[in-house]
């Protein structure tokens, strides 16, 4: 359901990481992952200062959820952590696409924790967003990082994607590939579009737009 609410919770052996989506955007992302805790991002950001850490994680153990620790703990303002916690929600979902197997549940309406914060990101855009991010930091499943053989369009997702807001560079490579042909005689073709063009197809197939085809 594209306007849907509720949660959909992922986990790998000892890491848990969730997204919570209200009305078909998302609402923030957390992690268990201490890297993905959205203080530390602030503080990679530059706009929380690292001493503020220890007072922020005493009132968390106390129940209160990050953001409003965030408030209480320091003078950040509502953009400053709404900036954090949308670099948070893609570092976590970029993190994601490159897991190779996972569990993962979906929970409706009723799972969602009450927060004051709310993202609101489309999904379709937080995907594309993500994608990027995960190819560009190279953390992406094994199988597409060496690209070869032949592409395939896939058609059973077509409909569901259009509504992905692919750039120019990212529809210039699915237009090439919609009937099987070698990624050989595919990455010339792109080499004009200022992003490397084994990244364009790497976006597509991890975002399920292409697949791999046996030559």
């Amino acid at each position: 359901n594209a306007r849907g609410s509720g949660a959909v919770r992922a986990q790998r052996g000892s890491e848990k990481k969730q997204l919570i989506v209200r009305d078909g955007c998302l609402s923030f992302a957390e992690s268990n992952l201490q890297e993905d805790h959205l203080a530390r991002i602030l503080v990679k950001l530059n706009l929380l200062p690292q001493a503020k850490l220890a007072n922020i994680a005493s009132l968390m153990m106390e129940g209160k959820p990050s953001d409003q620790a965030l408030r209480e703990a320091t003078t950040l303002s509502a953009a400053e952590i709404d900036q954090g916690a949308r670099e948070q929600a893609l570092q976590i979902l970029a993190s994601l696409l490159g897991w190779e197997a996972a569990e993962i549940r979906s929970y409706g309406p009723g799972s969602i924790p009450k927060r004051e914060l709310h993202l609101g990101i489309p999904l379709p855009e937080l995907l594309i967003l993500s994608a990027r991010r995960a190819v560009s930091q190279r953390t992406i499943p094994r199988s597409l990082k060496e690209l070869g053989g032949n592409l395939a369009p896939a058609p059973e997702f077509a409909s569901a994607l259009l509504a992905i807001p692919l750039d120019s560079g990212e529809a210039l490579a699915y237009s090439y590939v919609q009937q099987p042909v070698a990624v050989k005689d595919v990455l010339p073709s792109l080499s004009a579009t200022g992003v490397r063009p084994d990244e364009l197809i790497q976006r597509l197939l991890l975002l399920g737009y292409l697949r791999r085809q046996d030559s």
